[in-house]
């Protein structure tokens, strides 16, 4: 089984950093190097103590922004991916959020598709969708 939580210092769990973020941005103290401060909140999946995936959001005066969504390989096909979107779309409703916004890969472009989203900007493997509320 799956459990799903919401993490605001994501700093206080350094045996996840290093799954999320490689042992490269590891200080030696176990500080993490500039990307831990990118969300307000974080999404981990797990099972026990095992980490199967993560993903956040940041909520700016202009829009609500899916961030760093990502299952690990041995766990995906098991719906992690889409019950994380889930919860962070939950989460900006709750909040009363008007704009959300992602940049994904082509991966992900259905379950944001089925869900509303359009296409604001496409890169070379990348996509932006917003969705109005």
């Amino acid at each position: 089984m799956t459990d799903f939580i919401w993490v605001k210092d994501i700093t206080k769990y350094p045996e996840y950093c290093v799954k999320i973020f490689g042992v490269k941005v590891i200080s030696k103290e176990l500080g993490i190097n500039l990307f831990h401060d990118d969300c307000d909140e974080w999404l981990l999946a797990l099972q026990g103590d095992e980490l199967l995936g993560f993903s956040g959001y940041e909520n700016t005066k202009s829009s609500f922004i899916l961030k760093r969504a990502y299952v690990f390989e041995n766990y995906r096909r098991f719906n992690i991916y889409r019950k994380m979107l889930e919860l962070r779309l939950e989460k900006a409703k709750v909040m009363n959020v008007k704009v959300i916004t992602a940049t994904t890969t082509q991966m992900s472009k259905e379950e944001f598709i089925k869900r509303g989203f359009f296409t604001l900007k496409q890169y070379k493997q990348y996509q932006t969708y917003r969705l109005i509320l």
